[in-house]
């Protein structure tokens, strides 16, 4: 009888020992998000040297690399902070310019780029964005 309830505690402490390996190996492969993921206005600050002959930035914000522009494609007219669309922002500060472009989950996989438009109708080079 005595060695029965030996035999038996080893099986309960085998089991128990089995179980928590099973449970730690689940937790180990279990993902987390938030339920309610809190959406965030997405900006970009923009240095821009020579603020005298520019007369626009057209942005485009996209989910993939190669199509930056199925979310956004839009140019902000240069110093003009009224009349955006719903959800954009401009702001500038001397050479600084700051563009709200949505709200967004933090998680969210972005990108884009901007071009500066200046008077006399030439462009930039795009200069590239993300966020992941």
């Amino acid at each position: 009888m005595i060695e029965l309830k030996i035999y038996s505690k080893k099986v309960w402490v085998f089991l128990l020992l089995l179980f928590v390996s099973f449970a730690v190996g689940a937790m180990q492969h279990i993902k987390v998000t938030p339920k309610n993921p809190v959406p965030i206005d997405f900006k970009i600050t923009i240095l821009i040297t020579d603020t005298t002959q520019v007369s626009g930035i057209e942005v485009s914000l996209g989910t993939t690399n190669s199509s930056p522009n199925d979310i956004l494609h839009y140019t902000f007219v240069f110093d003009v902070a009224l009349g955006l669309p719903a959800g954009l922002s401009y702001s500038r500060s001397e050479q600084t310019v700051e563009l709200t472009l949505g709200s967004f989950t933090e998680n969210a996989e972005l990108y884009g780029q901007y071009i500066i438009v200046h008077t006399d109708g030439t462009r930039s080079e795009p200069e590239q964005f993300s966020h992941r």
